[in-house]
């Protein structure tokens, strides 16, 4: 079920939500995909917002250190009292004990960091030798953006819409960017692909969830393409070393 609750105060720009139910929803169809790659049992996790996410790493590892440059959404984090979770408030590229995670995960995160050339470098330069770097980021080449430049609403799928740019986006990615950016940082990718093929915005993927139009069931056998038609999912992945 769709804790409505978790997004009623994620207004970030007019009517859009910053985190939409459609979001929480995917979370667990993220980790599916992330799972079977797992290191070992202490991630880091790099920009932890409110948390949801994160008592959900706290649930697959052993140890979780959230991080993230925001003080608010440390303190968030830290209030929630999980167990198995620190808190460290830092710039993703100056942190500096890296080389203790076996896994290092970056949700969502990636698109909101500026030079994200160096901070790849910065991680490879700096995590355990057999560690893994798991990088999800939303897709430019979803079916959802391709509907929407056909429908006038953005000139080419990779443009930064004035929605992403009001939440912190500094660029769009698709596969082979994102693939290039790893790469050229000396990270060797251990697997590459998407997650949910994605038709509809997700203020629509909302409205049809909350009408009844859609459900678990329909998401769940879309999330099963997934393998086959990675260029048109909702988000892109890689996990590397």
């Amino acid at each position: 079920m769709i804790d409505k609750n978790l997004t009623q105060n994620n207004q970030a720009w007019g009517n859009s939500k910053y985190a939409t139910d459609f979001d929480y929803l995917m979370h667990d169809y993220v980790l599916q995909r992330l799972r079977p790659f797992f290191k070992g049992d202490h991630c880091a996790e790099l920009g932890c917002y409110k948390g949801e996410m994160t008592k959900k790493l706290a649930k697959e590892f052993e140890r979780v250190t959230a991080i993230d440059i925001e003080p608010k959404y440390c303190e968030h984090v830290r209030e929630l009292g999980l167990g198995n979770v620190d808190v460290s408030q830092s710039d993703f590229a100056m942190y500096d004990d890296y080389n203790k995670f076996s896994d290092v995960i970056s949700i969502h995160s990636l698109e909101h960091v500026e030079f994200d050339q160096e901070l790849l470098n910065f991680l490879s330069k700096n995590k355990a030798s057999d560690a893994l770097v798991h990088i999800v980021v939303p897709n430019g080449t979803s079916l959802s953006r391709r509907i929407a430049v056909n429908m006038g609403f953005m000139a080419e799928p990779l443009v930064v819409t004035d929605f992403e740019k009001a939440i912190g986006h500094h660029r769009t990615y698709d596969i082979e960017t994102l693939i290039a950016v790893v790469e050229g940082a000396g990270l060797t990718i251990v697997h590459a692909g998407g997650i949910m093929p994605k038709v509809f915005s997700n203020s629509q993927y909302d409205r049809a969830l909350q009408e009844g139009i859609i459900g678990q069931e329909y998401l769940d056998a879309a999330f099963k393409l997934s393998e086959e038609l990675p260029e048109l999912c909702s988000s892109i992945f890689v996990s590397c070393r």
